[in-house]
């Protein structure tokens, strides 16, 4: 069993992102906000001997289906995500999103292994958010409180507590360059 991840993000201009942080700096005052991306992140468990071919799998189905992601507007990053600027590790935070309720993640496993015939054992999907910071004054507690779990419309705006759970990731189990 060979498991592999997939980070999926928007190539071009990602709304979502821009509306979340300007309500971040705006709403909620955390100013030193720098940038936010969102990642679908697809943990994968391929039935497979070697990484080669299970990297040959999940290529053939990022080429042959919309399953994961499109590739007419999304990229994507095989295990770990590129860093560009090490200045900001200091200052980056992962928040990785689960949904508490069941996914649509079983039915795309099913489609995957009977329409593609690839040998896929297991999937998960979770919505990864990078946080980077012009500077490092916020604790993760205060990230948590200010930034990530919802509890009213002054605090919180990235996971809503009733329907999903959250973690954060090393910035080195994430970057390809750490």
């Amino acid at each position: 069993m060979i498991k592999l991840r997939l980070f999926s993000f928007l190539t071009y201009v990602d709304l979502e992102c821009i509306s979340a942080k300007e309500a971040i700096i705006q709403q909620l005052k955390v100013e030193s906000l720098d940038s936010i991306k969102k990642y679908n992140m697809f943990e994968i468990q391929l039935d497979v001997e070697t990484r080669k071919v299970a990297e040959d799998y999940l290529n053939k189905i990022i080429g042959s289906s919309y399953y994961l992601l499109n590739s007419n507007k999304e990229s994507y990053y095989i295990n770990n995500i590129e860093l560009k600027h090490k200045e900001y590790l200091d200052n980056t935070f992962f928040v990785k999103v689960n949904k508490l309720i069941a996914n649509d993640e079983q039915k795309i496993l099913g489609n995957i292994k009977n329409k593609l015939h690839v040998p896929i054992a297991r999937l998960n999907k979770s919505i990864v958010w990078e946080l980077k910071f012009k500077n490092n004054d916020l604790s993760k507690e205060e990230i948590t409180n200010k930034i990530i779990n919802t509890t009213n419309r002054n605090e919180g705006l990235l996971v809503n507590p009733l329907f999903e759970r959250f973690s954060f990731l090393e910035s080195n189990s994430i970057y390809n360059a750490a």
